[in-house]
């Protein structure tokens, strides 16, 4: 199928999708905030300020769905401004959290706004409005009307730290017909691993246009941790912990989805039997989860305290702490007393404890843009979404932090850095809860193992060192002579 029919097919089915999805996206869009301008943004309408700020010669536009994908753009951001200080940045994101992050990070001469829909009068709007040298899609974001219009336009188009999941790959392949057309728009390809070429040239794009760069998102070239939010985070973690856990270990699991902060949860339990002084932080892929979290872990026998309060609910004296911790009542005369009432929409109402009643404190991180200095404040690391969800989460962070990481069966999303990972010694993979209990048991007891692990995982991930560097390269060069 030639790219013309392609599009007219698209176009036919688009609003179809978009009108199905609308409901669920509004009210995402107003739990969350800045409705007017997300809503309006997407097609095509910015404030006076903004209009300004796009109108600016020389603009790239890069593109990046939500909070990873930002980061990866940020990095890619800094390498292009090392070598060009006044070049003008658009950065675009679909998500509320990733333009949060986008706007929390954004510098001189760099405008963030949300992508707009695909449909072909805005993308054709929007796209005169930027006049972009490039457009730069991170990791998977290759929109067929965004990118037909920059062909018309004669805007290059470039794929960044291209991510290729078995999945998705799949799908491509069973639509090829009408995928192929638009990959072969595409300036050029920047894969991640070697082995990924042949792939990306079997869904249409040309060998010379698939260039082997190593992930960005492993880059740690020049990375600094974030040490002043690390240490904000040691005080708060300091107001939450118990006294008797104040300075043991700490088991924390990242990226979790539903049911997986209850299911390391019991792991955790069972843990202190052995390491009475450890200590539990969950952080929710999702934040927004939080109250099904906190019925989850009260049924699990733990008492969860909060980042921030939930909404709706304030402490016993009817006011947020004002530490930015929820669920700890006072201390009785007899020291800390741990149990609450369970969740609800009322407010917490402490309720003393003692004895077989008594549960094991943990702290659920429900805010955004906090995971990875959580990283380093941890012990031992379990990647979420790889024990009851599919495809996994993103291990490097952690691993890049220093910290001994252990990820459940389901790692499809990343299976070369898995493979790769595993071969290096640089993780441990869990069967299920206990396997996990086992390693995680293997892991405290010897830290000096721990510490190896560790040190493997950096070790596995430095071929990455300098992505960044060569991605903005490769951009630029496209503009020089």
């Amino acid at each position: 199928m030639n790219l013309f029919l392609v599009l007219i097919l698209y176009n036919l089915l688009l609003p179809v999708v978009l009108i199905v999805g609308l409901p669920k996206y509004l009210k995402k869009a107003i739990q969350r905030g800045n409705v007017k301008r997300n809503f309006l943004q997407r097609l095509g309408f910015y404030s006076r300020e903004t209009r300004q700020a796009l109108a600016r010669k020389g603009n790239l536009w890069i593109h990046a769905v939500s909070v990873g994908e930002v980061l990866v753009a940020l990095k890619v951001i800094r390498a292009i401004r090392q070598r060009e200080p006044d070049r003008p940045i658009v950065l675009s994101t679909t998500t509320p959290t990733g333009f949060a992050l986008a706007e929390k990070e954004k510098v001189e001469g760099m405008t963030v706004i949300y992508n707009p829909a695909d449909l072909p009068w805005t993308t054709w709007a929007v796209t005169r409005r930027i006049r972009p040298q490039a457009i730069l899609l991170v990791e998977a974001e290759v929109w067929p009307n965004l990118v037909a219009v920059a062909r018309a336009l004669k805007v290059p188009v470039f794929l960044i730290n291209a991510r290729l999941s078995r999945r998705s790959e799949r799908r491509f392949r069973r639509f090829s017909f009408m995928t192929r057309p638009i990959f072969q728009l595409l300036e050029a390809v920047c894969v991640q691993y070697e082995g990924e070429t042949s792939r990306w040239e079997g869904l249409g794009v040309t060998a010379a246009r698939i260039h082997c760069l190593g992930s960005v998102k492993y880059d740690d070239e020049g990375a600094a941790p974030p040490l002043q939010q690390i240490e904000e985070l040691r005080e708060a973690l300091a107001a939450a912990r118990p006294k008797e856990a104040a300075s043991g270990p700490i088991l924390l699991a990242g990226s979790t989805h539903p049911g997986e902060e209850a299911f390391v949860g019991q792991v955790y339990l069972k843990l202190r039997e052995e390491f009475p002084d450890l200590y539990y932080i969950a952080v929710p892929r999702h934040a927004e989860r939080g109250r099904q979290v906190s019925t989850e872990l009260h049924d699990a026998g733990l008492l969860p305290n909060f980042r921030i309060p939930l909404t709706g609910e304030t402490n016993e004296s009817g006011n947020s702490n004002g530490n930015g911790l929820h669920g700890h009542p006072p201390e009785s005369n007899n020291g800390p007393v741990w149990e609450t009432s369970p969740p609800s929409l009322s407010p917490v109402v402490p309720s003393p404890v003692t004895g077989s009643e008594r549960k094991a404190p943990c702290l659920v991180v429900n805010t955004t843009g906090e995971l990875r200095a959580w990283y380093y404040l941890a012990d031992l690391v379990v990647i979420g979404k790889s024990f009851l969800g599919e495809g996994g989460q993103n291990p490097v962070e952690a691993i890049v932090a220093g910290k001994p990481v252990i990820f459940g069966p389901h790692m499809e999303n990343f299976t070369t850095l898995v493979t790769g990972i595993l071969d290096g010694n640089g993780a441990r993979q869990a069967t299920g809860e206990a396997e996990l209990l086992q390693i995680s048991r293997e892991l405290l007891r010897n830290p000096t193992r721990a510490s190896q692990l560790a040190e493997n995982g950096k070790r596995v991930l430095e071929c990455h060192n300098g992505s960044a560097a060569r991605t903005a390269e490769l951009v630029l060069n496209r503009f020089k002579g």
